[in-house]
């Protein structure tokens, strides 16, 4: 065991079971290393120029920290985002404050109508389709969306394949030392059930106790989202490898869906 590991270790704390996306507001940025939030902010507006889409109203659902908002509102774009948890709004809404952003922020159930209209824009990623593990879920999910999009407006979202599953969170483990002290990220995909279980426990720094998210995603065959999104109200225009321009399948780790409304 490491030194790291060994000042961290679960066993001379109390555990504390939480729900997801909650304690882990603190630590989202720290432990979301891989975006690179300018880079997720010009794809989508590449994205919407290639689909002649003038984007003046972009609501992102589950916008987690809120950084690609920033990106965009940087560029003239009235921006909202919703979230599930006050937590995570709330830590959200703090960093636009101190960045200086107008970002307007919802706490919502992202299953229910997303409390804007007429958005030019919607996206969703970090995978939360991943997060609704049932036909019915989902058809709420989207059907809420075309409720508050405009006629000819884009809504875009991504999702995880078996393939990274499989190959990427097999077994996977990763500590890391963070600003409000550490963190580690447990994974495993179950094959038989298509589920991904992920444990994100947060250290705090001089604490006595350690808090334990669960989260769980159904990793959904990309041929059924398409399904449902075209049954709820969207066709789905292109479907493309994670920020490229390149058809995304089956064999990549993560897909975007782009989808007009019907």
């Amino acid at each position: 065991m490491t030194l790291l590991k060994r000042k961290y270790d679960s066993r001379s704390r109390e555990m504390h079971d939480v729900a997801p996306f909650t304690e882990i507001a603190d630590y989202f940025n720290e432990i979301v290393t891989g975006l690179d939030d300018l880079k997720v902010a010009m794809y989508l507006i590449r994205l919407a120029q290639k689909f002649k889409v003038n984007i003046r109203s972009a609501t992102e659902i589950g916008c987690r920290s809120g950084i690609v908002l920033h990106r965009l509102a940087e560029r003239g774009i009235e921006v909202t985002g919703v979230e599930s948890t006050q937590q995570m709004a709330l830590w959200a809404k703090g960093f636009a404050e101190y960045k200086a952003v107008p970002l307007v922020m919802h706490i919502s159930d992202l299953k229910k109508k997303t409390p804007v209209n007429n958005q030019d824009l919607i996206y969703s990623f970090y995978q939360n389709v991943n997060y609704f593990k049932t036909e019915e879920e989902l058809a709420e999910f989207f059907s809420s969306i075309r409720l508050s999009i405009k006629p000819d407006g884009l809504f875009i979202f991504d999702a995880i394949t078996e393939l990274c599953a499989t190959e990427r969170f097999e077994s996977y483990v990763d500590y890391d030392k963070v600003t409000p002290g550490f963190y580690a990220h447990k994974a495993y995909y179950v094959v038989d059930t298509r589920m991904l279980h992920h444990f994100y426990e947060m250290y705090p720094h001089d604490a006595t106790i350690m808090y334990v998210e669960k989260h769980s995603q159904y990793v959904w065959i990309l041929e059924e989202l398409v399904r449902i999104a075209q049954d709820h109200g969207f066709s789905v225009e292109k479907t493309y490898e994670s920020l490229t321009f390149h058809e995304g399948t089956e064999e990549n780790y993560y897909v975007n869906f782009v989808c007009r409304p019907i």
